[in-house]
């Protein structure tokens, strides 16, 4: 009887108190990404030696349930902080009237991250698949997790994603920004990284 008396005071006292397991992040629902705290950033170099950091102010994208990442990029909103710039970059880079977007997919493991508590991080490897300007290339990535809270989490790279130009054909508009600026050279690859909040 003393026994079962302290099982039952046991579990009162659990109840009451709440259980001191760490919440998880649970696999039903999707989590979309907030793209007022989030950025995604490339540095260009030119004549060798000046880099200037660029960005995009325009980007949506969700994780599914089972993992599926996609993001989708609105080329129009390439941000250079100069405004010529922006425009020879959306004509003669990306050209835009023909491809307005890039999207980037991969794929997580969930279950690697349900027992994931808050203020805790993870370093993930995935495959991301890129399509910009009608081509699409893979790279490898490591990116850091932090969940922030019950339903949000924060992705950032853990190192640069390296583009090359020719990835993508990006090579002749790149000389034709090269000869407009009248640049000794313009560096063909560029490094991109990114912080991407997503809440359920």
């Amino acid at each position: 009887m003393r026994n079962i008396f302290l099982g039952l005071t046991a579990t009162i006292l659990l109840a009451a108190c709440g259980s001191s397991t760490p919440e998880t992040l649970e696999r039903s629902g999707d989590w979309d990404l907030k793209s007022k705290t989030s950025h995604i950033l490339y540095t260009t170099i030119k004549n060798q030696s000046i880099a200037e950091s660029n960005s995009f102010n325009l980007f949506s994208g969700s994780v599914s349930e089972n993992g599926h990442v996609e993001i989708d990029i609105a080329l129009n909103s390439v941000q250079t902080n100069i405004d010529t710039r922006d425009e020879r970059m959306k004509k003669f880079v990306f050209k835009t009237v023909d491809y307005p977007s890039a999207v980037v997919k991969t794929s997580l493991s969930m279950d690697t991250l349900a027992t994931l508590e808050v203020g805790a991080r993870q370093m993930i490897e995935a495959e991301l698949a890129v399509s910009l300007a009608g081509q699409s290339s893979n790279y490898d990535a490591q990116f850091m997790v932090t969940r922030l809270g019950v339903n949000e989490v924060l992705v950032e790279s853990a190192t640069p994603i390296m583009v090359q130009a020719e990835d993508f054909n990006l090579g002749a508009g790149i000389d034709k920004l090269q000869e407009l600026a009248k640049l000794q050279s313009i560096t063909p690859v560029v490094p991109v990284t990114f912080s991407l909040v997503f809440e359920r």
